[in-house]
């Protein structure tokens, strides 16, 4: 997965892994996500190095405990 924060400011890729449901997910710790509004994010599937073409936004509560 390819992310960046507010914007596709600090823009980093990071593999997924397997989770249930026979789908994958990207793990962002808190310390990673700092103040950041939003989270914009596309995806890459391998072997065949084929991107989704698609953008995708989230926003982040801080509210959340």
């Amino acid at each position: 997965m390819r992310y960046g924060f507010d914007g596709w400011k600090l823009v980093a890729e990071q593999p997924s892994s397997p989770a249930p449901f026979d789908m994958h997910g990207v793990f962002l710790a808190p310390e990673t996500i700092g103040e950041t509004r939003t989270i914009g994010f596309t995806m890459r599937y391998p072997p065949t190095d084929r991107w989704e073409g698609i953008d995708y936004t989230i926003g982040v509560d801080h509210g959340c405990a």
